[in-house]
């Protein structure tokens, strides 16, 4: 493409020819290796919570994606929107797809300007911070981090009723206002399968070496999540492996979390090795 054409692109032009230039080496170079542009990332969370530890599991740079939000609409398109696609990062660990956000045309979201932020299901694994990473999201990057797996929040004692709203939110001790959320049941009744589990939207958070991580369970009411009825917190300390338990103690009910901690892989192109 000439100079003079790439300047009468417009925006949505231009990441459409970077997004098809990107697919066309992908198919070129990387299928072999990798598989499909599109397939998703096969390094999973939770590598080396038991161990044994290769000398590329370490604590690293990671990023910690907080959410990814609609800002801003064209002049041509209207509120409320109808959301699907896909939101991803890759990084040099594993170059295939690492979701954020993943809906199909009759599962969208429908965000409004009050609400624009989309529903994070991601990542599935701590996004390593080696080289560069490029997407539109806010994020913060980390010196030297663990990977924590939020694998396990259950109702143990009482029961969550009906009428109200839940919220599971965690955040790391270094970034106070760095809201991480994992559940938010919005309009509806808190997920919870008949084992009392609490179905979370997203699991996996990074947590800086000597750092805390805490997971806040709140109840609130349908129509407003400011008004707030119960609340509690659970604080973990960082560990390098193994599991962490704590609780929160809503009133009506006691919820158990379990929170699985695991050195990063880093070695480069991972994802090649793991079929």
């Amino acid at each position: 493409m000439s100079a003079e054409e790439e300047e009468r692109m417009t925006e949505e032009e231009g990441e459409l020819w970077q997004w098809h230039s990107h697919c066309r080496y992908w198919s070129h170079y990387l299928t072999l290796r990798f598989g499909p542009c599109e397939d998703i990332t096969s390094v999973p969370p939770m590598s080396f919570t038991k161990g044994p530890f290769p000398a590329y599991a370490i604590t690293d740079h990671a990023l910690q994606i907080f959410s990814v939000q609609v800002t801003e609409v064209k002049d041509d398109v209207e509120w409320p929107l109808h959301v699907y696609g896909w939101v991803a990062t890759r990084d040099s660990v594993d170059p295939k797809r690492n979701l954020l956000f993943n809906r199909t045309r009759d599962n969208c979201q429908v965000l409004t300007q009050q609400d624009s932020y989309l529903q994070s299901t991601g990542p599935s694994r701590a996004v390593v911070f080696i080289d560069p990473d490029t997407f539109q999201v806010t994020y913060a990057a980390f010196h030297k981090t663990v990977e924590a797996t939020v694998v396990r929040v259950q109702v143990t004692d009482g029961s969550w009723p009906d009428h109200l709203r839940g919220l599971v939110v965690c955040r790391t001790t270094s970034l106070d206002k760095g809201d991480i959320m994992l559940l938010d049941s919005r309009d509806g009744a808190m997920p919870i399968a008949c084992d009392g589990a609490i179905e979370l939207s997203r699991r996996v958070v990074s947590v800086e070496v000597k750092g805390q991580l805490s997971v806040d369970v709140v109840a609130s009411q349908i129509d407003d999540k400011s008004d707030v009825v119960a609340k509690d917190r659970a604080v973990f300390r960082y560990t390098i492996a193994g599991t962490s338990a704590g609780r929160c103690d809503l009133g009506f009910c006691k919820v158990e979390i379990t929170v699985a901690w695991s050195l990063l892989a880093t070695l480069r192109d991972m994802g090649s090795h793991t079929e």
